[in-house]
């Protein structure tokens, strides 16, 4: 189950044009350097990942190897580590007609609520 939610967590980085530390990056509003859950709830949310409430908190609980609460950047790489996917481009990235990668919107970012901080979930 892990892997097949880590490889779903991949590609919608990957059709977003996201590299996994840039999508970490995206969701984490607070820039502390690590996600809460609210802010990985809104992110899973953010990629067209819905998940129920048990399975976020076992997403969590597999994730925040440290038990500290958060998640950093490191617990997402190494949770999002699938063998047989390229490290940091799976092949359903977008690319254009040359083979080269698109870009992601600028303002492709999970969006704020007004005071700027990620909206829990």
């Amino acid at each position: 189950h892990r892997r097949a939610i880590a490889t779903r967590i991949r590609f919608a980085l990957a059709n977003k044009g996201l590299r996994i530390a840039d999508g970490f990056a995206a969701m984490d509003r607070s820039r502390e350097g690590s996600l809460s859950p609210a802010e990985l709830s809104k992110g899973m949310e953010w990629l067209g990942l819905k998940l129920c409430p048990s399975d976020l908190s076992g997403l969590i609980a597999v994730f925040d190897t440290d038990g500290d609460g958060t998640i950093s950047l490191q617990e997402f790489k190494a949770a999002l580590q699938v063998p047989g996917l390229d490290e940091d481009l799976p092949e359903a990235a977008p690319k254009d007609d040359s083979g080269d990668l698109l870009p992601a919107e600028p303002d492709d970012a999970v969006p704020a609520d007004e005071t700027g901080a990620a909206a829990a979930a």
